[in-house]
């Protein structure tokens, strides 16, 4: 099952005789710098994703200034900024998307205030 996911993400793609062929993967012709690292971290946020697709924020504190770049950046155990260069990279190769869902207040998922209290 692992291969089937790493063929679909990564794979150079081939056509063999007599076979269906099989497709290049997603980010088949991801090289260069910074290349290993893309290739981890879709990888990683494919496997901590929901059955839906959704990639859930760790818990713990998330830098609220970079907000989903770094709940990446925790994933592959790197800076903010790395993380958020990594997820850029992602959006632009088509390979990951980042939507906001709206909330019914419209405060996106914040707390009013600076504390925690009154929860």
């Amino acid at each position: 099952m692992l291969l089937s996911l790493i063929e679909v993400l990564f794979g150079p793609g081939w056509a063999p005789r007599d076979k269906v062929p099989v497709p290049a993967g997603l980010l088949a012709g991801r090289t260069g710098r910074g290349a290993a690292t893309d290739l981890l971290g879709l990888l990683l946020m494919v496997l901590t994703a929901g059955s839906a697709g959704w990639m859930q924020l760790r818990p713990g504190a998330v830098d609220t200034g970079r907000g989903r770049p770094a709940a990446v950046a925790r994933l592959l155990g790197c800076t903010a900024a790395a993380g958020a260069k990594v997820l850029k990279r992602l959006q632009e190769d088509g390979a990951a998307d980042v939507v906001r869902q709206e909330t019914g207040s419209g405060l996106h998922a914040r707390l009013r205030g600076t504390s925690g209290a009154g929860r």
